[in-house]
């Protein structure tokens, strides 16, 4: 009983609680971090007012590489590993109590629900990333460069759930351009670095 009570409580805080940001702290992005001025288009590049550049203009500084986005994958897997825990405590007591198929398929089907709640409702939540890649300052966003659907977080996660598919993500996401893997090509999504 008490461990569904932690596993219902746990859940929801890492996925509502304001993760920091590890990297540096973000700038208001709607003032020039140099003279303070207000910014009429947010998508500034310079400051009018001062001339100092404010984001690079750069596609590949844009887009979150391999080893950063490794990083918040590491980050995650830490994460989850309490309820991953809670899970195997829960399916030992199962298979106490029943039969071990019983056990192994509370402890799939369990981690499964699980692992999707936590990736799909935080990408696609307001803060746009999981607690590991808010970590590493990366967020996922769509072509247009805005917060994506729980239906693209889905089906960014279905792909990597899948370990076969998984590994082929990571290495398209190595070699590709705008280092997307083929979860965030058949999403239309993409890992950026948040802008500081």
């Amino acid at each position: 009983m008490s461990t569904s009570i932690i596993l219902v409580v746990y859940l929801p805080v890492l996925v509502l609680f304001p993760w920091p940001d590890f990297g540096e702290i973000m700038t208001d992005l709607n003032y020039c971090p140099t003279c303070g001025a207000a910014l009429e288009y947010k998508e500034a590049e310079i400051c009018p007012h001062c001339g100092v550049r404010i984001r690079s203009s750069s596609s590949e500084e844009r887009y979150a590489g391999f080893w950063i986005r490794f990083a918040a994958y590491i980050l995650d897997g830490i994460v989850l590993l309490i309820p991953t825990l809670i899970i195997v405590f829960i399916a030992l007591s199962i298979t106490l109590t029943s039969t071990q198929l019983m056990g192994n398929l509370f402890s799939l089907v369990a981690g499964l629900i699980i692992s999707w709640l936590y990736f799909a409702l935080q990408e696609s939540s307001k803060y746009q990333a999981t607690l590991g890649k808010r970590g590493a300052g990366v967020m996922v966003v769509n072509a247009e460069g805005e917060r994506i659907t729980l239906g693209q977080a889905t089906i960014r996660w279905i792909i990597k759930a899948i370990p076969i598919l998984n590994l082929i993500s990571y290495i398209i996401l190595a070699i590709d351009e705008k280092k997307q893997g083929l979860h965030d090509k058949a999403a239309g999504t993409f890992v950026v670095n948040k802008q500081r």
